[in-house]
């Protein structure tokens, strides 16, 4: 097996782990944006809840966290 054969098989293989909705080949720019936008407030949220506990964590404190606006959050998770 030549490199190149290991490192598309190990590229395919990965690909199965990643979440359903994130692939980010042969979408337009504001999707693959939006996409990035929601993993940067589930990382901040991760973040508050982690550092804040789940009674102190705020909306308004994610949204900073992730540097977005809280409208901006809402959009994407409005719930």
């Amino acid at each position: 097996m030549t490199e190149a054969e290991a490192v598309s098989g190990m590229a395919t293989g990965l690909a199965v782990l990643e979440p359903e909705g994130l692939d980010s080949h042969g979408q337009g720019w504001q999707q693959r944006k939006s996409i990035q936008t929601r993993i940067a407030i589930l990382e901040a949220a991760i973040d508050c809840l982690e550092r804040q506990g789940y009674a102190r964590t705020t909306t308004q404190m994610i949204a900073q966290t992730a540097r977005i606006s809280r409208g901006a959050m809402l959009h994407h998770y409005a719930t």
